[in-house]
């Protein structure tokens, strides 16, 4: 039987599913995944701890090590009830509240005149609505004072904190910049290293496939800047043949902006085999890109980012001299949503517009529940129509996995 071929708005449109589901995902997600405890009242400042539940609202055991925090800044001494808070974890706590505490002793001697003419006036200095970004010693964070925006650099020198602020553009001027710019020896900190195993088995009669497949995740932060490293290898037994190898390499760079802006670029290899006119060929591709886009954020619960991308292409039919290479612009979108302490959820899809005029397109969507703080396992959704590579064609392939968290 003859399957009937997709529109072509449907080729289009199926990849794009598991980030819309995502979306919704975000939304759904609250902060009633988190319990507060009472809030302690400092002179410019609010803090509450906030208690990690699972879907049952009992303590989530998993998230007890990495506890987190919601600090709400009233400089001009409002009420804590209903102050807009910003959640930080135990390592941006010491920082941010360091900070708070020197620039209201700054404000209280009249050495900030922009903000003690809000406070004169009664009005609200509190946090806008951008995160608090930490980098070693020094903090970053805006304000909103009676309506205007500013931005505060806190730099910590062992018990001293020297302030810069800058008051109306919330992004740090070319002073707060050099001020603030982390030094060439600043560690990067791993942020998700996780291993992933997959063990398939299909039997037809006498015939037998044997499939295993590792995946190596890894994302180390240093400031604004993420490298995010993905290797694979998938090794197969198909009937009576010699195992098949397939090698897979994804090496990223993204630099955030304060206004939500960043920069994205991406080097990728795979090695593989792929039949063509009869024969079998190895083969080396190499793809590089560039580009940049926008993320948006929802209460720390999911991010999603959009960028555009110019790519260029190496083909290598290893031992036959033959080269080819191309240059093509792509569409980029990626998320990624904590639903509950436990289940976490990400998606990613890439358009390629190919210059015979085809459109091609890869997606994958993860969805992974964690068992303990190192074991868990998960459920994974890949779709490719015309996609940047050799070794497979258009296909949907689904798929188990166990992973285990470093």
């Amino acid at each position: 039987m003859t399957r009937p071929a997709r529109p072509a708005y449907a080729r289009l449109l199926l990849p794009a599913l598991p980030v819309l589901l995502g979306g919704m995902l975000s939304v759904l997600a609250t902060d009633a995944a988190a319990a507060a405890t009472p809030t302690v009242e400092e002179p410019h400042a609010c803090v509450q701890a906030l208690i990690a539940t699972d879907a049952d609202g009992r303590v989530d055991l998993v998230a007890m090590p990495h506890p987190r925090y919601r600090v709400a800044a009233r400089l001009s001494g409002q009420d804590c009830a209903g102050l807009p808070g910003q959640e930080v974890d135990a390592a941006e706590l010491s920082s941010l509240l360091q900070a708070l505490r020197s620039l209201g002793a700054r404000l209280e001697q009249g050495a900030e005149p922009a903000l003690a003419a809000c406070r004169a006036q009664g009005g609200p200095i509190q946090f806008s609505s951008r995160a608090p970004r930490a980098d070693g010693a020094t903090m970053r964070f805006s304000l909103l004072a009676c309506g205007e925006e500013m931005a505060v650099t806190a730099h910590q020198t062992g018990k001293d904190t020297a302030l810069a602020l800058q008051v109306g553009d919330a992004s740090p001027g070319p002073q707060a910049r050099m001020e603030t710019a982390p030094s060439p020896w600043t560690r990067w900190r791993p942020d998700q290293l996780h291993v992933d195993a997959t063990l398939t088995r299909d039997s037809t009669g006498d015939s037998r496939d044997d499939k295993a497949k590792l995946r190596f995740d890894g994302t180390w932060q240093r400031g604004a800047d993420d490298i995010r490293l993905e290797l694979h290898g998938e090794f197969a037994r198909i009937g009576q043949q010699s195992w098949r190898r397939e090698y897979f390499g994804r090496l990223g760079w993204i630099h955030d902006f304060d206004n939500r802006w960043f920069t994205l670029v991406e080097g990728r290899a795979e090695r593989d085999r792929v039949r063509l006119l009869g024969q079998n060929f190895d083969y080396l591709l190499l793809q590089g890109s560039a580009g940049g886009g926008y993320q948006w954020r929802w209460n720390r619960h999911g991010s999603l980012r959009a960028a555009v991308l110019w790519n260029e292409f190496t083909v290598d039919l290893i031992g036959t001299g033959i080269d080819i290479g191309v240059g093509v612009p792509s569409a980029y979108l990626a998320g990624e949503w904590k639903i509950t302490p436990r289940w976490d959820a990400s998606a990613s899809l890439r358009y390629y517009r190919w210059g015979d005029g085809d459109t091609g397109a890869e997606s994958e969507a993860e969805l992974a529940y964690a068992l303990s703080r190192h074991l868990g396992f998960g459920f994974r959704w890949r779709y490719s129509h015309s996609a940047a590579t050799l070794s497979r064609g258009d296909e949907v392939e689904s798929e188990l996995f166990l992973r285990y968290k470093f």
